[in-house]
C-alpha cells in the first residue's frame, strides 16, 4: 500500500470540511461533472496508509454521474496529465478509450490538469485532444502537492472505499525518446481489471513515465538571472524547435514558459537528450553541432535550483526563425528556383507511422546543377525525418541527394560546388511521420537552388556503403556490421549521414590513409532514431587516394534494448521502421577538379557524350572490318 504524505497547513483536513459546508450548495449543482475531485479526494483518503478505511463519501456522487455498478461508489482512475507533454499526448487517445469501455463496468476516469503560465490548462487539453470526460483544473497544483504528483502523465486509481490501490505510469509503450508498436505492460488495465474482479493488485506502484513538473521554488542563492544569463542559452539552442508551430511539444519563448518546464530542462539536460546531438565531440570539427558547455549546463542548473530569478528585462534576439511553419513563410535557402509538394498524409493520432514515398518528375530536359535543398513540412510537429534521392528514369538506380532531420539545417553545399541532376532523373521524396496524440495533417515540400554550371568548380558526389545483405540473429546484443571503400583520387569529405532504425547501436566512420594511419572522423556512441543528423564539418577532411573510408556499426537486437519492436525476430534489411538498415552516405568533391577549365569542360563532355560517340565509332568501324572480312 501507499503512505499518503502529510497535508500541508492551507490543505487540513478541518480546512477542507469548512469549505464543503460553506460551499455545499455550489458544490452539489456541479457534482455530476467531477468539479470537486479535488475536493472528496482530500475528504475521503485517510492521510495515513492508502490502504486504510476512509470515511464513506461516495466518490460516485462527487466525481462520475451513471454508474451501472449498483452496490456502491465507483473505482476511480485520475488521468494526471499535461496537453503540451508529448508523453502526456500520445497516453490520451488510450485514456479516452479506457475511459469509455470502463463506463459501464463502474469505472470513471477524471483528466486532472496542472495549471499552466496563460491560465488556460483545461481549455487547451479539451481542445487539443476532444476530450469529453471529467477534466479537474488542479489550480495552484493542490492535487500535486495533495499526492506527491512530480511527473506527468501519472495515474492513481482509488477503489470503491476511496483507498489508493495503484499509481504509476499507464503502460510502458512511451518513454523519452521511446515509441514502441504496442506496449509491453498494461499496468493501469491490469490494476483496474483485478480491481473489477476483486482480485489483488500484481504492481501496486511503477515509476511514471513523461515530464517532470515545477511545483516550488527553492531557496538556494544565486546571482543568476533568466534576462541575463539564461535566455541567451535557450534562445540559441532551444528556440529553433520550441516555439509556436514546430516540433517542440512546449514553447519556451519567454520567461514564464522557461520557469514553467525548468525542472524538464534540467533533466534532459542531465540525460543529454537535449539538445538533440549525438556525435562524440572528441572527433570532428562539425559546423552544425548544437551542444551545450558544462559551463552552460551549470548555469541552467544552478539557476533553477536558486529559484528561477527573473532579473532585470532586457532585449533579447528574436527566436530563430522556424523551419517550415506554412507554405509561405520563408524559405531557410532563399526562395527556391524549384518546389515540388507532397500529396497531403493523415498522421494518425498514435502509433508507429512507417515510410512514406512519392516521387516527383520535374521535367527537366537539360541537366540541373543543385547548390542547396531544403526539405520543409507543413506540419513541423509530426514530420520525423526526411530524404531526396535521385531516381534514375528506369528506376534501377538512385543517388542520396540530402536528408534533414527536426532542427536541422537544410544542405546548402560549399561556394563553387553542386550535385548534378541528370536529365530525365526524378525526385523521390521519403518521409518518417510520429505521431503526437492527436490527428494531424502535413504536406512535405522540397526546394530547390540551382547555380550555372559554368559557375561549378566541383561536383558533389555521395559515396554510400549499403548493407543490402544485413541480417541480424534474434537476441544478438552486439551485432558488427563494417563496409569499406577506397578513395582512387584525392577527396575532400563535406559531410556524413549514418542510418540505423530502432536496433541501432552506434556508428563510426575511420579513415585509414595511405601510410596505415587511422582517424576517428564521426563517432556516434549512442545511437537514437528519433534524430537523424546529417554531420557537417566545419573544414573538409582531406582523403588522399588510396585512403579507406570504413563505416562501423553495432546492433542490439536483445531484450535489453528499450527501442526494440521484437527481439525474438532476426531482423533483415528494409524499408520499415521494424526492418533494419546499414546506410553509411558521405558527400565529397575531387580535389583536382576544376569544372571551370577548359580541360575539365572537355571531360566533362567526354564523359557526359564521349562514351555513346566511342560506342558508336567503334560500332561503324566493327560494321565495316566485318563487311571486308566477308568480301
Amino acid at each position: 500500500m501507499f503512505r499518503i504524505p502529510n497535508l500541508p497547513n492551507r490543505l487540513s483536513a478541518t480546512g477542507i470540511d469548512a469549505m464543503v459546508i460553506r460551499d455545499r450548495n455550489r458544490y452539489s449543482l456541479l457534482c455530476t461533472f467531477g468539479v470537486l475531485v479535488l475536493v472528496c479526494l482530500g475528504n475521503v483518503f485517510d492521510v495515513g496508509a492508502a490502504g486504510q478505511q476512509a470515511p464513506t463519501v461516495p466518490l460516485v456522487q462527487r466525481i462520475a454521474s451513471g454508474t451501472s455498478d449498483p452496490n456502491g461508489s465507483a473505482i476511480v482512475v485520475v488521468f494526471y496529465a499535461r496537453p503540451n507533454c508529448r508523453i502526456s499526448a500520445l497516453q490520451t487517445p488510450r485514456m479516452k478509450e479506457l475511459a469509455d469501455a470502463w463506463r459501464d463496468r463502474g469505472v470513471s476516469v477524471v483528466a486532472v490538469i496542472p495549471p499552466r503560465p496563460d491560465g488556460k490548462a483545461v481549455e487547451a487539453f479539451r481542445a487539443g485532444h476532444e476530450w469529453t470526460n471529467a477534466i479537474e483544473d488542479d489550480v495552484d497544483f493542490e492535487f500535486a502537492e495533495r499526492f506527491d504528483c512530480r511527473v506527468v502523465p501519472e495515474v492513481l486509481v482509488f477503489d470503491r472505499q476511496g483507498r489508493l490501490k495503484y499509481r504509476g505510469a499507464v503502460n510502458d509503450r512511451y518513454q523519452l525518446g521511446v515509441q514502441q508498436p504496442q506496449a509491453k505492460h498494461r499496468y493501469l488495465v491490469d490494476a483496474v481489471e483485478s480491481l473489477i474482479q476483486g482480485q489483488p493488485i500484481a504492481v501496486e506502484q511503477t515509476e511514471p513515465i513523461g515530464c517532470r513538473l515545477r511545483r516550488s521554488s527553492s531557496t538556494k542563492p544565486t546571482e543568476l538571472t533568466y534576462f541575463r544569463d539564461v535566455a541567451p542559452i535557450i534562445g540559441r539552442h532551444c528556440q529553433s524547435c520550441h516555439q509556436p508551430g514546430m516540433s517542440g511539444p512546449f514553447e519556451l519563448t519567454n520567461y514564464e514558459q522557461v520557469v514553467d518546464w525548468s525542472e524538464m530542462i534540467c533533466h534532459v539536460v542531465d540525460q543529454g537528450l537535449m539538445p538533440p546531438w549525438h556525435a562524440n565531440p572528441k572527433y570532428g570539427d562539425f559546423s552544425n553541432a548544437n551542444v551545450l558547455t558544462d559551463p552552460q549546463k551549470k548555469v541552467l542548473k544552478d539557476w533553477v535550483a536558486g529559484g528561477c530569478v527573473r532579473g532585470e528585462q532586457v532585449s533579447q534576439p528574436k527566436p530563430q526563425q522556424p523551419r517550415g511553419k506554412k507554405e509561405s513563410d520563408q524559405w531557410e535557402i532563399g526562395d527556391p528556383d524549384a518546389v515540388f509538394t507532397s500529396t497531403p498524409f493523415a498522421v494518425p493520432a498514435e502509433g508507429i507511422v512507417e515510410y512514406q514515398y512519392q516521387t516527383f518528375d520535374p521535367g527537366f530536359e537539360e541537366e540541373k546543377w543543385i547548390a542547396a535543398v531544403e526539405i520543409k513540412a507543413s506540419n513541423p510537429a509530426v514530420l520525423h525525418h526526411g530524404a531526396v534521392n535521385l531516381v534514375s528514369p528506369s528506376g534501377n538506380s538512385s543517388i542520396r541527394l540530402s536528408g534533414q532531420a527536426v532542427g536541422t539545417p537544410p544542405s546548402v553545399y560549399p561556394q563553387d560546388t553542386a550535385k548534378r541532376l541528370p536529365p530525365g532523373w526524378k525526385l523521390e521524396l521519403i518521409r518518417h511521420y510520429q505521431a503526437i496524440g492527436s490527428e494531424q495533417t502535413d504536406r512535405t515540400s522540397i526546394g530547390l537552388k540551382f547555380i550555372d554550371r559554368k559557375d561549378v568548380k566541383k561536383e558533389v558526389e555521395t559515396i554510400a556503403m549499403l548493407d543490402f545483405s544485413l541480417k541480424i540473429p534474434a537476441g544478438a546484443e552486439q551485432h558488427r556490421i563494417e563496409m569499406s571503400t577506397r578513395a582512387c583520387e584525392d577527396l575532400l569529405l563535406i559531410s556524413m549521414y549514418p542510418h540505423m532504425h530502432y536496433r541501432g547501436k552506434d556508428f563510426r566512420y575511420v579513415a585509414t590513409y595511405p601510410d596505415g594511419t587511422q582517424q576517428i572522423l564521426l563517432d556516434v556512441p549512442r545511437w537514437d532514431f528519433n534524430w537523424q543528423h546529417r554531420y557537417q564539418l566545419r573544414e573538409p577532411v582531406r582523403l588522399p587516394a588510396g585512403t579507406t573510408l570504413t563505416a562501423i556499426a553495432h546492433y542490439d537486437n536483445s531484450s535489453n534494448n528499450p527501442f526494440n519492436p521484437d527481439p525474438g525476430v532476426e531482423v533483415y534489411y528494409g524499408p520499415d521502421s521494424t526492418d533494419e538498415m546499414f546506410n553509411a552516405f558521405a558527400d565529397v568533391v575531387s580535389v583536382d577538379q576544376d569544372m571551370t577549365s577548359l580541360k575539365s569542360r572537355s571531360l566533362a563532355w567526354l564523359k557526359n557524350y564521349g562514351v555513346v560517340m566511342a560506342a558508336s565509332i567503334l560500332g561503324l568501324l566493327s560494321f565495316a572490318f566485318i563487311g571486308r572480312r566477308r568480301h
